[in-house]
């Protein structure tokens, strides 16, 4: 499996798609409030609401409103998708795997968070069937689970682009409150969109993470 993923890696790094990253600072001030309320409650049965669940939430949003970023290319065209099939990068003893979070953009948070609880399990026991891994358009590595604060990952060929998640810390932040400087204890992430430079250009990409930010502090948008 490792063979198999490296040299994956190095086909899409190398061969097929130029690669660009596009590096934003979020403010999860409003989603480190909402899931500490709500992360025993809103999903029930014995799944917590992680924040995975709000990345994959939000990303399916913004999915939806930068709509080329959810797309890939073919030798004499791009195929931009419809629905947001999002590959969710995860962890298990010998590698990773991506299964995927089908048709993102109908999902509420509780039904995202239901579905990456089962997903993920499935992953880490083994019991991932070839369609649960299969058909993803985008896809999210929440690097940050292992202490990484920014990366750069490799697309996940043949997608036009991947997410980045790094690990969230409190860090001092300026802010403006009444018109006036303060210093506030904020808690951060460092979020990346490395993109398939034939497809898209900074302006896309920096769009797809202007709303991709938004969405996370607006808690209007997802609860």
């Amino acid at each position: 499996m490792q063979r198999a993923i490296a040299a994956h890696m190095v086909k899409s790094a190398l061969q097929l798609a130029p690669h660009v990253t596009a590096v934003h600072e979020v403010d999860l001030s409003q989603v480190v409030a909402h899931r500490e309320r709500n992360k025993d409650s809103l999903v029930g049965g014995g799944v917590r609401l992680t924040y995975s669940a709000y990345f994959v939430f939000a990303a399916a949003r913004a999915l939806a409103e930068v709509p080329t970023v959810n797309s890939r290319w073919h030798d004499d065209a791009l195929e931009v998708f419809s629905d947001a099939n999002i590959g969710m990068v995860t962890a298990i003893e010998h590698g990773l795997m991506v299964p995927v979070v089908r048709r993102a953009q109908t999902l509420d948070l509780a039904e995202i968070a239901r579905a990456l609880h089962e997903l993920t399990d499935k992953a880490r026991h083994g019991r991932l069937t070839a369609h649960e891994t299969r058909g993803s358009t985008f896809a999210i590595t929440n690097h940050g689970m292992g202490g990484s604060i920014l990366a750069t990952p490799i697309i996940h060929q043949p997608h036009a682009a991947i997410l980045g998640i790094g690990k969230l810390q409190k860090r001092a932040m300026v802010v403006e409150e009444g018109g006036v400087d303060q210093i506030r204890i904020r808690p951060m992430i460092f979020a990346t969109l490395t993109i398939d430079h034939r497809v898209l250009d900074a302006s896309s990409a920096n769009a797809y993470m202007c709303r991709f930010g938004a969405i996370l502090q607006d808690p209007g948008a997802w609860s």
